[in-house]
C-alpha cells in the first residue's frame, strides 16, 4: 500500500512511539522491569530464529506435503503475484488441495 500512497504512516505520526509505550497507563514500572529481566527468556527463541539461516524457509523445489494444502490469493493482490502462486499450486502434491482466488 505504501507504493500507492495509502500506507499507515504516509502522513507521519502525531505521537512519539517510545513515549507512548513508556507512559502507557496499562503498565507499571514493575511490568517494565519484569519485561527487561525476562526479555531474553521470552524472546530468545525468536531472536535465534531470525538471526539464523533464513534460506531454510524457501519453498523452491518443495512440492510434496503430507497435510492438506490451501492456497488463498486474490487476483487484485498488489503485494503478492497470484499467478506465481497458482503455478506453484499446480505443482504441489498433497492429500487435499484447495485454491481460492
Amino acid at each position: 500500500m505504501e507504493r500507492y500512497g495509502y500506507g499507515m504512516m504516509k502522513d507521519g505520526t502525531d505521537y512519539n512511539i517510545f513515549t507512548t509505550v513508556l507512559f502507557n497507563p496499562n503498565y507499571t514500572i514493575k511490568d517494565y522491569i519484569g519485561f527487561v529481566k525476562n526479555s531474553r527468556e521470552a524472546f530468545g527463541p525468536y531472536m535465534d530464529f531470525f538471526s539464523g539461516d533464513m534460506s531454510k524457509l524457501s519453498l523452491l523445489g518443495k512440492y510434496d506435503y503430507k497435510i492438506p494444502f490451501y492456497n488463498i490469493n486474490g487476483d487484485m493482490d498488489y503485494h503478492k503475484n497470484y499467478q506465481l502462486a497458482c503455478e506453484y499450486f499446480e505443482q504441489v502434491n498433497a492429500p487435499e488441495k484447495k485454491c481460492s482466488l
